[in-house]
């Protein structure tokens, strides 16, 4: 009928959203937003770009990453972005492994040099192996490979009773009063 609404599961104007390559519904600014995601990782950077104020940014981007949607279009495009790069993570640690080990004097480096003879007139290709010793790039290889590994801890997790803590609760377990600590340390007869 003409002037009836579309709505999804949750009651929501479904027009004006458009379908995902997914086939999730995507409002044009969520679109951005996972467009914008895919260039930094930065949900916060993103969620600016794709149009929301500064000031609520970080947590439209929270909302937007724990909307079914919005995860499943991001994964999508993360995996279609993969493909087309033909790029696994399998083969940046073998990159980083032998860029460390070469970086490291673990491993020989061929260089190509032009070795020119100025009385005959030629410059020949030599091809020369050597070893070298970078530590500021092997100690970045090292870091990077260590963070994959999650070896070292950017972020201290809190848990109690094996759960974790949700952002701004604290857990403080009673507390006795005056009397009650004073007869739990008094002598007993």
């Amino acid at each position: 009928m003409e002037g009836e609404k579309t709505l999804n599961r949750d009651g929501r104007d479904i027009q004006g959203m458009a379908k995902g390559e997914n086939g999730a519904l995507l409002t044009a600014r969520q679109r951005r937003f996972v467009d914008e995601y895919l260039v930094d990782l930065n949900a916060t950077q993103a969620a600016v770009r794709a149009g929301y104020a500064p000031s609520g940014a970080r947590q439209h981007a929270s909302r937007l990453l724990a909307r079914e949607n919005v995860k499943k279009a991001v994964a999508d495009a993360m995996k279609r972005r993969q493909e087309r790069v033909e790029l696994t993570a399998d083969e940046v640690i073998g990159d980083l492994r032998e860029l460390r080990d070469i970086c490291m004097g673990r491993k020989p480096v061929k260089i190509m040099t032009i070795v020119k003879n100025a009385r005959e007139g030629t410059a020949e290709p030599v091809e020369v192996e050597g070893m070298m010793f970078e530590p500021a790039a092997a100690n970045r290889a090292l870091e990077m490979l260590g963070r994959h590994m999650r070896l070292f801890a950017d972020r201290m997790d809190v848990t109690s009773n094996g759960q974790s803590l949700q952002s701004g609760v604290l857990l403080v377990p009673a507390v006795m009063s005056e009397e009650e600590w004073t007869e739990s340390v008094r002598p007993r007869k």
